[in-house]
């Protein structure tokens, strides 16, 4: 028995979406280093990443 890493990917909601960026997306082409969304910037785009990895850093300041 092998376990998946992306256990994720089986599930119908995200084949919906890797479906619909596919077909009705824009390819876009990030750089190393170059954000997809910037700190304090409203997100006004969902993707999926066809190749490559994705870096996620989120920072919470305490009040």
């Amino acid at each position: 028995m092998s376990r998946r890493f992306n256990t994720y990917i089986d599930i119908p909601e995200v084949d919906f979406w890797r479906t619909f960026c596919m077909e009705q997306g824009v390819l876009r082409h990030f750089e190393k280093g170059e954000d997809f969304v910037t700190v304090g910037e409203v997100c006004r785009y969902v993707g999926f990443i066809k190749s490559g990895t994705l870096r996620d850093c989120l920072k919470i300041s305490a009040k």
